[in-house]
């Protein structure tokens, strides 16, 4: 089974800055282990979900203080954040929920786009501004939505983060082919 290893909270040496101490309590270690690890977050607020556009994104905030966006890898759901949610709830407040078609999200029901579900997700939970940390997938939702809204983000944290598909015509028409084998 693939879980996630616990990384002990980062303690602040003096003169190191917030972004230092945000990558240091964001790294996050994939390990195959024999036991599942399920931590428990004590007052956490219910799973509560926020309309976008052609679907509902699930969200939990912890905390309070400067706004954290904790983003999954597409290998997970927002779960995988439990231990660093642990951490840095005491002093952010922080924000983790299912990407689309993850978790308890609803599956993409028409074109869309992560980077844009979260900027929904930010105005309706009126964070103006904020952290981002993602990885693997989620670090491309945190690039892109940088690169989207850079005056939503205040400081951007990214690990593994993936570039988009290589689309060649011959391969779309590949792809196209199988497509149309397939239906048949």
């Amino acid at each position: 089974m693939i879980s996630f290893i616990y990384i002990r909270p980062y303690h602040t040496r003096s003169g190191e800055s917030e972004t230092t101490r945000l990558a240091a309590f964001a790294v996050v270690t994939f390990a195959v282990i024999v036991e599942e690890r399920k931590p428990t977050l004590k007052n956490a607020s219910p799973l509560t979900g926020v309309d976008v556009e052609n679907g509902r994104l699930f969200h939990t905030v912890h905390g309070e203080g400067p706004a954290v966006v904790l983003l999954h890898a597409g290998i997970a759901d927002s779960r995988m954040w439990e231990p660093q949610i642990a951490a840095f709830s005491h002093h952010y407040q922080v924000l983790c929920y299912d990407l689309r078609g993850f978790g308890q999200s609803t599956a993409p029901a028409g074109p869309f786009s992560h980077h844009h579900d979260l900027q929904t997700m930010l105005t309706t939970l009126n964070i103006e501004r904020a952290h981002m940390v993602g990885l693997s997938m989620g670090a491309s939702v945190a690039l892109d939505f940088t690169l989207t809204c850079p005056e939503m983000v205040d400081r951007l944290v990214v690990s593994s983060a993936l570039g988009p598909p290589p689309r060649s015509q011959g391969l779309l028409d590949g792809w196209q082919a199988v497509e149309e084998a397939y239906d048949r």
